[in-house]
């Protein structure tokens, strides 16, 4: 950033030396330093105007925009060139037509600089945000197949361990079942985007609160609906494990041993969005795990990758409860 500054300056100096010096070849007058700063200081502001408000329109496909505010912008910096250059600095009576068609032409060229500026150094940075990208999702797909392993193992331990439970345990061999399950979900192949059907989704969130019913012994408070009742949600996809990982933070911190406390989750569906909403009382004094979970975070980033500009993730906190509220734009 500093180094980008400086280059500006440089260039805008040396644009100015070289102005000064042209004036100074044809004759040495007093006024010629004051022209100089005149031409340097409006020739930089057109050109930081052209590229800071006017090229944004063009390239958010506004072109009429964009035409209106370059217009604008090169005829005030022609206006103020004849004001302040042959009105003011040569005390001459008329302000020429000739000298206002002059610099509204100076000014298209500054402008076309200013565009050429704009949108080189918005190609780079596009290509260095598409390199990164390249980058994350290489390292995510290593990450992946590496984590592959481990989970396959541990997932053939459980249904083994399942079997054996059985006969010391219900509630127990159950568990192990439900995580099993969970597991089994989260090396389920996806669809090209990366999502499963909400469906799905549902299934496992019901797994994952009957699993912690049966770690509380079923004096765990959950009221979990899905509006309308009877909606279809075989086919709407869903990046997996978003909704799991909000009900799961809410597991984490809160407190439900009372009816009067109970963990409520909505889930509203329809044709153009999914709206997600999780509240709970907080614990003061909550349990510390071993392992720190998914996190807010990750489902952040989460979000943004899988639905940018189609997502809002909201978080309120008082000193008693928590909320988040998710709301997912569908194509």
């Amino acid at each position: 950033m500093k180094k980008t500054v400086w280059l500006h300056l440089v260039c805008w100096l040396a644009f100015g030396a070289t102005a000064l010096s042209r004036d100074a070849l044809v004759a040495f007058e007093k006024i010629m330093l004051a022209r100089s700063v005149i031409v340097l200081l409006s020739s930089a502001t057109l050109f930081y105007y052209v590229a800071w408000v006017a090229c944004p329109y063009l390239s958010a496909r506004k072109p009429l925009s964009f035409v209106l505010l370059l217009v604008l912008g090169v005829g005030v910096y022609a206006g103020l060139r004849v004001v302040l250059l042959e009105k003011i600095l040569t005390h001459g009576t008329d302000l020429k037509s000739a000298s206002f068609i002059l610099n509204f032409w100076n000014g298209i060229i500054f402008s076309l600089a200013a565009c050429g500026f704009y949108f080189t150094r918005k190609y780079y940075r596009e290509e260095q945000n598409r390199q990164k990208l390249q980058n994350e999702l290489l390292l995510t797909e290593l990450a992946f197949l590496k984590s592959q392993m481990n989970p396959h193992f541990l997932y053939n331990s459980l249904n083994s361990l399942y079997s054996q439970a059985l006969a010391v345990s219900e509630p127990l061999s159950k568990s192990i079942l439900l995580l099993s399950d969970i597991m089994r979900y989260a090396l389920e192949e996806t669809d090209a985007t990366g999502k499963v059907p909400l469906s799905k989704e549902i299934t496992h969130l019901r797994n994952f609160i009957e699993m912690h019913r049966l770690r509380f012994r079923h004096k765990l408070h959950v009221d979990f609906r899905i509006q309308p009742e009877h909606v279809d949600t075989t086919t709407i996809k869903v990046l997996p494990f978003v909704l799991i990982s909000l009900v799961e933070n809410a597991f984490k911190h809160g407190l439900f041993t009372k009816a009067a406390d109970a963990l409520v989750i909505r889930l509203t569906v329809d044709e153009n969005s999914i709206f997600f909403q999780v509240k709970n009382r907080i614990d003061h004094n909550p349990v510390k795990y071993p392992t720190p979970g998914v996190g807010l975070g990750n489902v952040r980033r989460m979000l943004a990758l899988a639905y940018p500009d189609r997502h809002t993730l909201d978080l309120d906190q008082n000193s008693e409860f928590f909320e988040v509220n998710l709301t997912l734009n569908l194509p």
